[in-house]
């Protein structure tokens, strides 16, 4: 049991992390571009 719910934790963690990846390179991109 515990193992499976450290696997499910550990999509939702590499979901986030892509989400927060993408996040951040658009900001940098698109911030960077304009200046701010």
């Amino acid at each position: 049991m515990s193992y499976f719910r450290y696997t499910e934790f550990k999509g939702v963690l590499e979901k986030l992390d892509s989400w927060i990846n993408r996040k951040l390179r658009c900001h940098l991109l698109y911030g960077g571009v304009r200046g701010r």
